[in-house]
């Protein structure tokens, strides 16, 4: 089975950062590159990543929010499961 440690814990709280973070870097460049809200320039990504900022800061702070949730549910849960972890062996003695 899975045994919990924190530092799996850090690595899914780090990693959620980082997707968060790679979702901004990706939805944005697509937003400069395919609508004409912004100049096809360096000007215009700059400006497009800088007024996505706000929606950004909501993005991860929901992703901390709910990464710490999600943490603090799947703990007990693998807890109990390594307590009541059932062997299935089949016999072939039939």
């Amino acid at each position: 089975m899975f045994s919990p440690s924190k530092n799996t814990f850090v690595n899914f709280g780090i990693g959620s950062i980082l997707a968060s973070s790679w979702f901004f870097l990706v939805t944005n460049f697509a937003v400069w590159l395919a609508w004409d809200y912004y100049p096809k320039t360096l000007e215009g990504i700059i400006q497009c990543y800088l007024l996505a900022i706000p929606f950004f800061t909501n993005t991860l702070l929901s992703t901390v929010f709910f990464t710490g949730i999600l943490i603090l549910f799947l703990k007990p849960v693998e807890n109990d499961d390594q307590k009541n972890s059932f062997n299935f062996s089949f016999n072939k003695n039939s």
